[in-house]
């Protein structure tokens, strides 16, 4: 299993969007910007799930909203937006399967794990921490003492 090939693989699907479409940087910058948004439908969603007053909902949003302004000042094609992407959707589907007992976001945690390992290597160490924080909460779940702040930890990490 090697890392860096697996980093390797956002390289690949863009050269492939680019021979599919045209070497237009300005594709890859809009292909980009629909990483971010998806991203933000998703960070709507953890917010949902975490209970969040819609004014604060539409606080993150904003600030959310103005970090892809960099996309219309930069001529390259930026893998971040997928990297948020995969972080948050690893998230999500740790707190589906977290608070709603959803066994079927397993599998898209799995995914957003494998995606986030394609995006950086470094994020396979951070999907581990989501994995393993994600069991440590299902398995005390039942007992008691344990407490919000260690939830929010535990879903940080």
């Amino acid at each position: 299993f090697d890392v860096y090939q697996l980093s390797q693989i956002y390289l690949h699907i863009l050269g492939l969007f680019y021979f599919i479409t045209t070497g237009s940087l300005f594709l890859g910058s809009a292909l980009s910007a629909l990483g971010w948004l998806a991203s933000a439908f998703i960070l709507l969603r953890i917010m949902r799930i975490l209970s969040f007053k819609m004014s604060n909902q539409w606080r993150v949003m904003l600030i959310y909203a103005l970090i892809p302004t960099s996309l219309m000042y930069t001529s390259v094609t930026l893998r971040e937006p997928f990297q948020l992407l995969f972080i948050n959707l690893a998230l999500y589907a740790a707190l589906k399967i977290y608070f709603h007992r959803s066994n079927a976001h397993w599998l898209v945690l799995f995914l957003a794990v494998v995606g986030m390992g394609a995006m950086h290597g470094a994020l396979l160490v951070s999907s581990t921490f989501v994995i393993v924080g994600t069991l440590f909460l299902l398995t005390s779940r039942n007992r008691k003492g344990v407490s919000f702040t260690k939830v929010v930890l535990v879903t940080l990490s």
